[in-house]
């Protein structure tokens, strides 16, 4: 081939080669007998020159006609990413509900919010609809409302105890009225009490079913009974008396202490010797013997002391209180049995009969 044929044969290949790359960056010319370079080269353009450029998303990725972006690269949409999930403009991991990771809107891991399922026991929550067991305590996913779940829910009134579900409350569980306690317990500023019936008395605090707890000076089942004083339980009542006056003990025949040493007061006059006139009275341990055998000469007091002196009283036509005392410290709510040791010394039978009246009478 001639010099000037070969000159036009490389002019039209070249056209040619012009003509089939219109519109790209760089213009390849080669010869045709270079099959191994023309292997390898590929026509790239824009998308592998190191560049954001053209509809690249990111750097030679993105768009309509470069490859589609790795992860964390800059996106426009889903088609952008090797993931086919653009968040915020950048690709990432496509989220799911099983990629156990806490994403979307999830609440806790996989679980929760609008997308995933509800989450179970011991997941994170924060209201009962996120939930299998549709029960949120303190944002924690726990089983469904029971009377033994240790949590209070449902309608109780107390952990477990309360409410039109569950059994009654005990003795300080918490109650909004006496349907909430059990029957030996009453509703009292909000708290289950141990309830007394009848009431305590005398400011008395009900602690158990029908027991009291006094305040001091005070006994007795319900407190009914003042214990500072002359008190006693009537249940128990014995015999041995609470208070006992007698008149002391002695050698002598007759003594010399008074009425007022022995709290009591007397119409009759004192006589500080053995012998007792009319209207009189006198403390002795013995009858005496002058008596002409009209009195039970050498009669002693009932108490059985050595000694023990007894208060003689002769009485006379005009009636007299031959005793008159006042007892203090009688405790409230008891009743009380009043006795004396009353006998008549006169032996014969046809002088006048004593007469003798026992009065108790309060000072109210």
């Amino acid at each position: 081939m001639s010099s000037w044929a070969w000159l036009f044969w490389l002019l039209i290949h070249c056209w040619c080669v012009i003509l089939q790359t219109q519109g790209k960056q760089w213009i390849l010319v080669d010869s045709p007998s270079s099959k191994e370079d023309s292997s390898e080269r590929k026509l790239v353009g824009h998308c592998r020159d190191g560049k954001k450029n053209g509809d690249e998303t990111d750097t030679d990725c993105g768009g309509l006609k470069c490859t589609k972006c790795n992860d964390t690269m800059r996106c426009k949409n889903h088609d952008d990413c090797l993931s086919s999930y653009c968040k915020n403009k950048k690709c990432s991991i496509l989220e799911t509900c099983e990629d156990n990771i806490k994403n979307q809107d999830e609440l806790d891991v996989d679980c929760g919010g609008r997308v995933c399922p509800k989450c179970e026991d011991q997941k994170y929550c924060r209201e009962n609809c996120d939930c299998l067991s549709n029960t949120c305590h303190n944002n924690t996913c726990v089983s469904a409302e029971t009377c033994k779940d240790e949590i209070k829910n449902q309608d109780e009134t107390d952990v477990d105890c309360g409410g039109s579900i569950c059994p009654k409350c005990e003795d300080s569980k918490k109650c909004t009225s006496d349907c909430d306690c059990v029957g030996n317990t009453a509703c009292v500023n909000n708290t289950c009490v141990p309830k007394c019936t009848p009431e305590c008395k005398n400011d008395g605090i009900c602690v158990a079913h029908n027991i009291c707890n006094c305040t001091a000076g005070f006994s007795g089942p319900t407190c009914e009974v003042q214990s500072i004083g002359l008190c006693h339980d009537n249940d128990t009542m014995g015999t041995t008396p609470i208070l006992l006056v007698t008149f002391d003990k002695g050698a002598p025949q007759f003594s010399k202490t008074i009425p007022g040493q022995f709290n009591f007061s007397t119409t009759y006059k004192q006589r500080f010797k053995p012998t007792v006139e009319d209207g009189h009275f006198s403390f002795i341990n013995s009858v005496y013997k002058h008596y002409q055998h009209a009195w039970h000469t050498g009669a002693t007091d009932h108490t059985g002391d050595t000694g023990g002196y007894m208060l003689l009283v002769n009485a006379d036509f005009t009636p007299g209180e031959f005793y008159k005392g006042q007892v203090e410290n009688l405790c409230v709510g008891l009743r009380y049995e009043f006795s004396v040791y009353l006998a008549n010394v006169l032996r014969r039978t046809d002088q006048i009969k004593p007469n003798v009246r026992f009065e108790v009478r309060s000072l109210s």
